[in-house]
């Protein structure tokens, strides 16, 4: 009977460690999935976080380049309207021969006052629109 019992013992003790050992194996499995997960999550998220950051810095790059591209028509107008106007003003003024080479201060003062009046009437007519 003292043999059966130890026996019995020696049974229940190695069930006992047995089904200790399952519950940590089922333990450690659920505690793997569980990391597995979290660690899947984050590279979603942190894949999420770095396409919007690239959407982002696109969407900069792109207004940037607009930008760039508004301050270079822009630019080009500008030039356009300048020669324009420079054009404007040689069809407008003629220098007189005399004022060419001027032979005196008086001449050289003339000249100078001629051309200070043909330009400021440049200036009224081009305001008004009308070269």
């Amino acid at each position: 009977m003292a043999a059966g019992i130890i026996i019995g013992g020696g049974i229940l003790f190695g069930a006992a460690r047995w089904y200790e050992h399952y519950q940590l194996r089922k333990t450690l499995e659920a505690i793997q999935a569980q990391t597995k997960a979290a660690a899947e999550a984050t590279q979603r998220r942190l894949a999420a976080e770095r396409a919007r950051r690239e959407a982002v810095e696109e969407k900069k790059r792109q207004d940037e380049a607009e930008q760039q591209r508004a301050a270079a028509e822009a630019a080009f107008a500008q030039q356009r309207e300048q020669q324009r106007r420079e054009d404007a003003w040689a069809r407008f003024y003629k220098r007189p021969e005399s004022c060419v080479q001027p032979v005196n201060s008086a001449v050289f003062t003339e000249c100078a006052n001629e051309h200070i009046r043909a330009k400021r009437r440049f200036e009224e007519l081009w305001a008004a629109g009308k070269l």
